[in-house]
């Protein structure tokens, strides 16, 4: 069921926020390390990546690039 907080008889002041344990935060969300970037696959690792997802085999995995 939704509600809001106090329909749910939760008062947000009462409350004790903590960090999760073994977790920092520290300006690194949505960041890649340096020099990463997308990773290159070769056709034919593309398509086993897709079939294992799809559960279909790698011969059945058609790719077209437009471009």
């Amino acid at each position: 069921r939704y509600d809001v907080l106090k329909g749910l008889g939760i008062d947000i002041r009462s409350l004790k926020l903590e960090a999760v344990p073994g977790t920092s935060d520290k300006g690194t969300r949505g960041k890649q390390p340096q020099g990463a970037g997308p990773r290159r696959l070769t056709i034919a690792e593309a398509k086993e990546a897709l079939a294992a997802t799809f559960g279909v085999r790698p011969e059945d995995v058609e790719i077209h690039i437009r471009g």
